[in-house]
């Protein structure tokens, strides 16, 4: 993956858009895609949220809803070509990415909008997955 020059262009923040059922087959596309990009950004740690709250898609303690269901109870779960049968973000990028999420993470954001550094314990987490369920 190349992502020369944006750094030196002052970009701070960089968006990947997927899907927001995070469909996805068991080995990826976006768990690798993730990889590549913190790998080519030097970043540690990144936030996942595939929460897009007008189309009914939220987060909730690391589990992805579609409507007032999970996502492996929905439509998705027998979808053609990606079937989602696990709505758990975090061991979702796990199959897919290298690193962890840890639960204790997927609590813990601080106001600041920082990682809780006590909830990274014993290594640093390779993904974030963030609550959002309101417009």
């Amino acid at each position: 993956m190349r992502c020369t020059g944006c750094n030196n262009k002052g970009c701070d923040r960089f968006y990947f858009k997927y899907c927001s059922t995070f469909d996805s087959t068991i080995e990826g596309n976006i768990g690798p895609v993730t990889d590549a990009l913190m790998d080519a950004l030097g970043v540690a740690t990144t936030v996942i949220s595939p929460a897009l709250p007008i189309n009914g898609r939220t987060v909730y303690q690391g589990h992805l809803f579609v409507e007032d269901r999970l996502l492996q109870e929905s439509g998705m779960r027998n979808h053609p070509v990606n079937p989602m049968d696990d709505s758990d973000l975090r061991r979702l990028m796990e199959r897919q990415s290298r690193g962890h999420a840890p639960l204790s993470m997927l609590r813990c954001w601080s106001p600041a909008r920082r990682p809780c550094a006590t909830a990274s314990k014993p290594y640093p987490p390779r993904a974030i997955a963030i609550s959002h369920w309101t417009h």
